[in-house]
């Protein structure tokens, strides 16, 4: 993206074969006086830097094209205007330092974003996210370091500006927070909640999949199942985990898990993480649709509770064959949706360019309060202000609490009534939408 600092006054100040490329008016300029009088245009266009306003242009025999003064000048014409495009040249040069850097601060972009779309509508504090994360950073340098006094005023602006910030995150902004690579993973949160973890391997058809991690554990006192998406941290684990995409033996090793869950009354929790199933000719020719069905109807029938959790990016089938429970919690930053913004967006409009995908992010209604609102999910989880990825074990902790309370309640119900509670938490989908219109 282009920012306003970008003009031909800064390409002039950058130099090189960019500057000349430039299209001008002054096309037809006699030849001994067009290469200094388009110079002297581009200067009073762009205006000098250090405020003071360029000489005009001689337009004097002129002809007016496109409302630009274009050629038909006088040679002696063309001179003067050389000479007062070398003076105001000179002036722009002098300034450019000091107000270039404040134009570029001034209309930075921040997230693709320029200051105004980043503003709320309406809002009178135009700061960008970028200053208020920083602000945010002072501050709590502040309350580290000062006394009783400091903290408390230091907390007082801390809270209000992480309000502010939250308060101008779209929804592709949450999607972005979603798709952080340092977010908690499932085998984080296995790692801090679930103790003697005992990971089981493969299909029993055809291999093991790295972008599902299953197997049976303790959560605290209580011996339970659990399966969830693993994307991956560096590169090399990304790919053998092929960035969180299951293929059809990872939902089938997910399946031995749920069937072992039913037969022995096994309470089931679920890590939802990823773009959606592996959509390759490999995974067609596998039996990618009727493993994700099969998950779908095993999950529906399973005797013991069920726990579904999005802790990043929940899109797709590849994500609903994990997500059939009697719960479904969601981080307050994570997303769920039938396809992810950018695939929306190249269906719809055959696009994907920044604004459609936003636009798409929006009509998708992807973001938790917008699924806690249409009775998708049950509990939106707070995060950490900024995201999970900046307190990790908080975000955990907090997700462990919101594990433990609903397990405590589901485990008190009978296996006729959880499987009732499960069909008639799914058959009501849609509802809330076809009444109210939301």
């Amino acid at each position: 993206m282009t920012s306003k600092a970008d003009g031909p006054a800064a390409r002039r100040k950058m130099g090189g074969p960019q500057a000349a490329q430039v299209p001008s008016a002054n096309a037809g300029i006699p030849k001994e006086a067009g290469a200094d009088a388009r110079v002297s245009e581009d200067d009073a266009r762009s205006g000098s830097k250090d405020g003071a306003a360029l000489p005009p242009l001689a337009t004097q025999g002129s002809k007016r094209v496109d409302g630009r003064s274009s050629a038909k000048s006088s040679q002696t014409g063309g001179s003067a205007q050389a000479e007062a495009g070398r003076a105001g040249r000179s002036k722009s040069v002098q300034g450019s330092k000091t107000a270039g850097a404040g134009a570029a601060a001034e209309e930075a972009p921040v997230d693709g974003r320029v200051l105004e779309q980043n503003a709320r509508p309406g809002s009178t504090d135009e700061r960008t996210k970028a200053e208020l994360e920083t602000r945010l950073a002072e501050l709590g340098r502040l309350h580290d370091s000062g006394n009783a006094r400091v903290r408390a005023k230091a907390a007082a602006e801390r809270g209000q500006l992480e309000a502010q910030l939250k308060s101008r995150l779209d929804a592709i902004d949450r999607v972005r927070v979603a798709r952080n690579p340092s977010r908690p993973q499932t085998l984080d949160y296995v790692e801090a909640l679930i103790g003697e973890f005992l990971e089981i391997h493969g299909d029993r058809r055809f291999g093991d999949d790295g972008a599902i991690v299953a197997g049976v554990g303790y959560f605290g006192k209580v011996a339970v199942a659990l399966t969830g998406h693993q994307r991956g941290r560096s590169t090399a684990e990304r790919i053998r985990r092929n960035f969180g995409k299951p293929y059809p033996e990872g939902y089938r090793k997910a399946a031995r898990v749920f069937d072992l869950a039913s037969r022995f009354r096994l309470p089931v929790i679920t890590f939802i993480d990823t773009q959606g199933a592996e959509p390759g000719v490999g995974a067609e020719e596998r039996g990618q649709s009727e493993a994700i069905a099969a998950n779908l109807e095993l999950m529906a029938k399973i005797e013991a509770p069920v726990i579904a959790c999005v802790i990043g990016e929940g899109g797709s089938g590849g994500a609903l064959a994990l997500g059939v429970g009697n719960v479904v919690l969601m981080q307050e930053y994570a997303c769920y949706s039938v396809i992810t913004p950018e695939g929306c967006a190249a269906i719809l409009w055959r696009e994907g360019g920044p604004e459609k995908v936003a636009e798409a992010a929006r009509a998708l209604k992807l973001t938790a309060e917008d699924l806690l609102r249409l009775g998708v999910i049950d509990e939106v989880v707070p995060e950490p202000p900024g995201g999970a990825h900046r307190e990790p074990a908080d975000a955990i902790a907090a997700l462990g609490k919101a594990i433990g309370r609903h397990l405590k309640r589901l485990m008190r119900m009978t296996p006729e009534a959880l499987l009732q509670d499960r069909a008639r938490k799914f058959a009501a989908m849609g509802t809330a939408y076809i009444v109210r219109g939301d």
